[in-house]
């Protein structure tokens, strides 16, 4: 009751002594359809609004907390029209002390969506005056709202200035081209351009692209070329067959020679004759060379793929059993021969491609030098006055442009009839229950002594080793995932707290794995490792599961038993099906069942759980059915891992620990009472399977500990959930 009183009086005091503070908003409608309008118009410069942020309504609300020409511009404002009596409610009256007063406390700036591309931005004002808090808010938005007129002002005429001088010079371009056209008919005449002189450039035009295209398919074919040998160069095998060489390499590179040379004579044909191009049967030698063309590319692809097979019948590799692997090799042989001949193919189009070039060079060497100078001069003077004709118009849309204003006030700030702070009923209500709560609870904690487990401390009367202090997950799983139970983990629906799957980088995921791979260490090879606890909720199955999850990513093939037949979490935890559910009575899995392997980077991690369909009956049996599951699978598994009931609930546990390498006891840190683990400790002694170590799961890192040191050092290292 003293406390209770004593916590009353001094919230009343504190009441009392707080100066009033009231509040006032002015809502401004931010049109942000019509703000990134006003910016497209203005794109010959940076933003319409460069110095205030993108247009949209969450950078505005920024601007108005961090410009400082805003609050400069409102302080000068609030000390030349506040009349005398508001002028002393201020802080200071100086421009440099009010700014520092608007930005660190008397301002407040909201923002929020609304509907049709229109956004709303609270300015609430903070004073220690009704009037003065109306005036803040009025003097801010008004002080905003000129500037970003201004802002809007100053990029139109920025746009117009950089406009005219485009417009200028494509005008003095065009004026320069139109002399050059002049003075060049004074010097040559009238020149027409002939139509072969048209053709040869439009050929050479279309041959230095198709000339692009082959260099760039010769890099791409020999930079894949490259990657294939290096893997194969890479690959570790006991034996590699060399690949023997083939005759017919040499006959695709003599029929591609033949081929490139019945090319070029074609083309010559073709520059000399061109209405050849389209109907070769005029001329019995053209038609003759367009089938020997035809012939020898038909020949060069049978080449090719005849290549291609005896490559593969020559280059492959003994892998024994393994055709897994050996299919692999083979197809990256095939990929490398398919790559060789692609890029001989590229190299040889290039060198074409080069010599008809040179050759239709040469043809249009032959045309006047003056028809070819006259027709780039003709084509520049056109695009030039293109140009010029979209900056004048460009140049005329902004002259008649009148910007559009896209900030309105639609509430203005008024006098607000009460004081926002301090609210007297509540605070004097908050000091009352404040008073009770505290008065109660330290009643209580006189009177009770908490004999729960939170830390190594707490375990050194039993005598067992404590190699694991794990940290509670809910508020890394609340950051990453909310209140979501489940993720989805490369299509298997697994508990959100599984942590170590779809949280790696997390602090937390990183002393998992530290306490996995130790836990490892502390187990032979193929050995059995049991996880119980001594009473509910002490996070026995997440934890099982992380670590088995662990254990598989760093390299460990690791099967998980879920030998709760009461109780089976790992069915929510690592998403086992029913097919993978064994009867403890038969002995057997159901049709088409068996053991359950995940996939991805998990595919070394498997599960299964135990059944029964009395429960109650099955305990003996369930026990007797996961020692017989982990001696038979311990023969092909790294690890088994068995997730078994509570002590305090079944004896399913110390049933199946005197068979088990190691033996886990889960204490959930808080939660489990040091007489509770106690019994747990004594009933497995009891049956010859004392436990061989504890862990304290979900402990809360916030508290002042070596623990939470080194939890603090896994954030900083793994970059996992912050701390609050």
């Amino acid at each position: 009751m003293l406390i209770c009183s004593a916590v009353w009086a001094a919230t009343v005091a504190v009441v009392t002594l707080i100066p009033p503070r009231f509040e006032s908003s002015t809502i401004l409608l931010v049109d942000t359809a019509a703000m990134k309008a006003t910016a497209a118009r203005y794109t010959s410069v940076e933003d319409v609004v460069s110095a205030f942020g993108l247009p949209k309504v969450a950078n505005q609300a920024a601007v108005l907390r961090t410009v400082p020409a805003i609050a400069e511009a409102a302080a000068t404002k609030l000390t030349a029209d506040l009349p005398a009596d508001q002028l002393a409610l201020l802080p200071t009256t100086e421009v440099a002390g009010l700014v520092e007063w608007l930005r660190e406390s008397a301002i407040l700036i909201t923002a929020e969506a609304g509907k049709d591309d229109a956004d709303l931005i609270h300015i609430t004002a903070k004073a220690g005056g009704p009037e003065l808090a109306s005036a803040v808010s009025t003097s801010y938005a008004e002080s905003y709202m000129s500037m970003m007129r201004a802002a809007v002002a100053r990029s139109r005429e920025q746009a117009l200035a950089l406009q005219r001088g485009r417009v200028a010079e494509v005008g003095d371009e065009l004026t320069a081209l139109d002399d050059q056209l002049r003075t060049f008919i004074q010097n040559n005449g009238s020149i027409s351009i002939e139509e072969d002189a048209n053709r040869a450039a439009t050929r050479i035009s279309d041959l230095q692209t198709a000339l692009d295209d082959a260099r760039i398919a010769f890099s791409t074919h020999s930079a894949t070329l490259e990657t294939l040998e290096s893997e194969l160069d890479g690959l570790d095998l006991a034996s590699l067959a060399e690949r023997v060489g083939s005759s017919v390499e040499s006959e695709i590179t003599a029929t591609q020679e033949q081929l490139t040379t019945a090319e070029l004579s074609l083309e010559q044909y073709y520059s000399k004759y061109p209405e050849l191009r389209a109907d070769p049967s005029g001329s019995p030698q053209v038609m003759k060379l367009v089938n020997d063309v035809k012939a020898m590319r038909s020949r060069l692809d049978g080449l090719s793929a005849q290549y291609v097979r005896e490559v593969m019948a020559t280059g492959g590799v003994d892998l024994g059993s393994d055709s897994d692997g050996r299919a692999y090799v083979l197809n990256l042989r095939q990929q490398i021969a398919q790559q060789r001949v692609a890029k001989r193919a590229s190299e040889a189009r290039v060198a074409a491609i080069n010599s008809r070039l040179a050759a239709f060079e040469r043809s249009r060497s032959q045309f006047s030098s003056q028809s070819v100078s006259l027709t780039q001069i003709q084509r520049g003077r056109d695009l030039a006055n293109t140009r010029l004709k979209t900056e004048i118009d460009r140049l005329g849309q902004l002259q008649v442009d009148e910007p559009t204003e896209f900030i309105k006030r639609i509430q203005s700030a008024l006098a607000p009839d009460e004081q926002a702070f301090p609210n007297v009923k509540l605070f004097v209500l908050a000091g009352l229950f404040l008073g009770l709560l505290l008065g109660g609870g330290a009643a209580f904690g006189w009177s009770a002594i908490d004999s729960s487990v939170y830390g190594e401390e707490d375990l050194a009367q039993f005598g067992v080793p404590v190699f694991g202090n794990l940290p509670d997950l809910t508020r890394v799983v609340k950051k990453l995932v909310g209140r979501t139970s489940t993720v989805d983990v490369g299509g298997r629906v697994v508990s959100s707290r599984l942590v170590v799957m779809h949280a790696p980088q997390a602090a937390e995921s990183a002393i998992i794995r530290k306490y996995a791979i130790g836990l490892a260490a502390r187990t032979p090879r193929g050995g059995t490792i049991l996880f119980t606890s001594a009473d509910m909720g002490a996070g026995k199955t997440t934890l099982t599961a992380n670590v088995g999850a662990a254990l598989s990513l760093a390299g460990y093939r690791t099967l998980v038993i879920d030998a709760d037949i009461f109780r089976p979490g790992q069915s929510e935890t690592l998403g086992l099906t029913p097919r993978s559910s064994l009867d403890v009575e038969t002995g057997a899995f159901g049709q088409g069942g068996g053991v359950e392997q995940f996939g991805g980077i998990l595919q070394l991690l498997f599960g299964l759980k135990l059944r029964a369909r009395i429960p109650s009956d099955g305990e003996a049996q369930a026990a007797q059915a996961a020692v017989h599951l982990a001696r038979f699978y311990g023969q092909h598994f790294d690890y088994v891992l068995v997730d078994a009931p509570p002590t305090a609930a079944s004896s399913i546990a110390a049933g199946i620990g005197r068979y088990a390498h190691t033996r886990v006891l889960v204490v959930g840190a808080g939660k489990t009472h040091t007489d509770l683990v106690r019994m747990s400790l004594a009933e497995l002694q009891s049956m010859g399977s004392a436990a061989t170590e504890i862990a304290i799961n979900r402990m809360d890192m916030s508290e002042p500990t070596a623990v939470r040191s080194a939890y603090q050092q896994a954030q900083a290292y793994y970059g996992g959930a912050q701390m609050e």
